[in-house]
């Protein structure tokens, strides 16, 4: 079984229209929802191997308040900047990539593309992945190789908006 939870960053800010939007953080709310999200995944599925994040501040912000919520170490935390602007094919490319001795990956992304790679392999269709909304697909796979694949479980989790 492999395990691929799709993460979307926390709230973030548009307070700060002179910065680029690589650079934009993460607001109260979104600190405190992806801390939240963290916690559920630790206590839903435990412990994941790798988590892949966008270099966007706001999703390596995410991605760290990940880890510390599920007791990953900072060096299983990667940066790939095919998470950033990209395609369902890019997520696709990215986890197909992973060596197989990684059991359970995690995500961290924007919409839309998250919302539409959710929806490639969803039973009911995803309007939108908000904000720390967590999606997560549970393949019966030996390798990272999803294409052409249904997950033989599949969990969506929003936190609770405070």
């Amino acid at each position: 079984m492999k395990i691929l939870h799709i993460l979307r960053h926390g709230k973030s800010s548009w307070d700060y229209p002179g910065i680029d939007d690589l650079d934009r953080p993460l607001i109260e709310r979104g600190i405190k929802n992806a801390i939240s999200t963290g916690t559920y995944l630790f206590e839903t599925y435990g412990q994941p191997s790798l988590i892949i994040t966008s270099p966007a501040i706001r999703a390596l912000h995410t991605a760290i308040l990940i880890a510390r919520s599920c007791g990953v170490p900072y060096g299983k935390v990667v940066i790939d900047e095919r998470i950033y602007e990209s395609y369902s094919s890019s997520i696709i490319e990215v986890v197909e990539e992973l060596p197989s001795n990684y059991e359970s990956i995690v995500v961290v992304g924007h919409n839309p593309m998250l919302t539409e790679f959710c929806n490639l392999f969803l039973p009911d269709y995803l309007e939108n992945l908000p904000t720390s909304g967590l999606v997560t697909l549970t393949f019966d796979i030996k390798t990272w190789s999803i294409v052409n694949q249904q997950p033989v479980l599949s969990k969506v989790y929003f936190p609770r908006k405070d």
